[in-house]
C-alpha cells in the first residue's frame, strides 16, 4: 500500500469515529506507527521509541497496542527480540 492511500485509509476511520472508540493514547500509537512506515506497512519501532514519542509509559503503549489489535487495525509479528507492526488495511 502507498503512503496516499494509507493517508485516506487513517483519515477516513478518524473520521468515522475512530479516536472516540479506541481513545487518544492507541490513536497515538497507531499515528506513531504510521509514520515509521518502511516498506509495506510495516514499523520495527521498539515499545520504548513508541513510549518516548507518545509520552507514555511502555505499560500504557502496550495496553493501547492490545486495543489496536483488538480492533484489527494492527498486526503484530515478533522477529526474535523485536515486534513489527503493520498497519491493516
Amino acid at each position: 500500500m502507498d503512503n496516499d492511500r494509507l493517508a485516506k485509509f487513517l483519515l477516513q476511520k478518524v473520521l468515522n469515529g475512530l479516536i472516540a472508540q479506541i481513545g487518544v493514547n492507541a490513536h497515538a500509537v497507531l499515528m506513531v506507527i504510521a509514520a515509521a512506515i518502511h516498506g509495506p506497512i510495516v514499523s520495527r519501532l521498539t515499545l520504548p521509541e513508541i513510549a518516548e514519542m507518545v509520552g507514555k509509559s511502555v505499560e500504557t503503549i502496550t495496553s493501547a497496542i492490545e486495543k489496536l489489535k483488538e480492533f484489527h487495525l494492527i498486526a503484530v509479528e515478533r522477529h526474535g527480540r523485536n515486534n513489527t507492526y503493520r498497519i491493516v488495511c
